[in-house]
């Protein structure tokens, strides 16, 4: 039940978030109707953060953070996102976030938008569903 809420959430959002949209240069990842994007991102005080990423048309996205074993630990971020070669730049409330485009997923890229070396490098991964 949760994950249908969830995903009509996203659903609803992506599409306020496209009716919004302006024109841009098309500088924009070719989305066809939507790229979706999932994994478990590091969490500093837990066992993760369960992350979907959706990108829509009209440069629009959609980021739903799901915190591990936390009751009210679901987040939903809107809004809109730029790119420049190869990175993707979403504009949250909370400032920009990261993302490094590959074949098949993304890399969620560091504020200097550097992926994240070491050990846990592999976790900062969603992978294209």
């Amino acid at each position: 039940m949760k994950k249908l809420f969830i995903i009509a959430a996203v659903c609803v959002a992506l599409g306020a978030a496209a009716c919004r949209a302006q024109k841009q240069p098309d500088v924009s990842v070719k989305v066809s109707a939507q790229d979706v994007y999932e994994g478990v991102l590091p969490a500093g005080n837990g066992p993760g953060i369960k992350t979907t990423l959706t990108l829509g048309p009209g440069n629009s996205f959609v980021q739903v953070s799901e915190y591990i074993g936390e009751p009210d630990g679901v987040f939903m971020d809107t809004g809109r996102f730029t790119q420049e070669g190869e990175i993707i730049t979403l504009q949250m409330e909370d400032g920009p976030a990261y993302y490094l485009l590959m074949d098949d997923d993304v890399v969620r890229l560091g504020p200097d938008q550097q992926p994240v070396t070491g050990e846990l490098a592999p976790y900062y991964v969603l992978e294209k569903k």
